[in-house]
């Protein structure tokens, strides 16, 4: 059996499924309410009148939502694992542990990213369906719209995985699964309010923020590993 099957049995996989259709039901309702304000409402609900400030606003939000469920998944699968009770077992595995933390990244990523990106298309999808059948399709999209859609969804599924490693580490060097998701929240204060911001920029924006934190993740990645390298049984 792989490294990575083995790691994955020990997470309750049902657990994470659950939570991503709660987000995504939850994003969806917002959506829904969003869209028929910019129908009905007043002068005041004038954003919700074109596509593109509609999904941004959403992106941003599913964005929230899975950097709090990758802070989490990052909580139980590294900071749980070598802070806890399982942690001698993990460090006399024959396996080079970057290998193992590695896999457990891994796990991590498909988890938020996957279950991000599908949100995300999914509830943009829905919305277009229910205004076509309503008849309160909003400002018509550009012709790029559709691409803009699937990069942006990838970008904040990638970013929100980013953020869940920075919030693991920080978990892990205080030893602490409760400052790996304040640390997510504290960095939800501000990171969201710049992607719903973006507008017609989404994906460049988005990508510049993938590289910038994707830098600090990797530097707190490498911090994580040189500590778990150090670690004695």
């Amino acid at each position: 059996m792989s490294l990575y099957k083995i790691e994955m049995n020990k997470i309750q996989l049902s657990a994470y499924l659950w939570a991503a259709a709660g987000i995504f039901a939850c994003v969806l309702g917002i959506g829904l309410l969003f869209l028929f304000l910019g129908a009905y409402g007043g002068e005041e609900d004038a954003l919700f009148t074109s596509w593109n400030r509609l999904y941004a606003l959403l992106t941003a939000i599913t964005f929230a939502c899975f950097s709090i469920f990758s802070a989490v998944a990052a909580a139980r699968v590294i900071v749980d694992e070598y802070c806890g009770k399982n942690a001698v077992i993990l460090l006399t595995y024959p396996l080079e542990r970057k290998k193992i933390l590695n896999t457990k990244c891994l796990i991590v990523l498909c988890l938020t990213a996957v279950s991000g990106y599908a949100s995300n298309v999914a509830v943009m999808g829905i919305l277009y369906i229910t205004a076509g059948i309503f008849g309160i399709m909003p400002e018509q999209p550009g012709k790029y719209f559709l691409i803009s859609l699937l990069l942006s969804s990838a970008l904040a599924g990638i970013l929100a995985f980013e953020m869940g490693i920075i919030s693991g580490a920080a978990g892990w060097k205080r030893r602490s699964t409760i400052t790996a998701v304040v640390c997510s929240v504290i960095l939800m204060c501000f990171v969201p309010n710049l992607i719903a911001g973006l507008g017609k920029h989404m994906v460049w924006g988005m990508l510049l923020l993938v590289m910038v934190f994707g830098l600090a993740a990797e530097i707190m990645y490498q911090m994580l590993a040189k500590g778990i390298e150090r670690m004695e049984i």
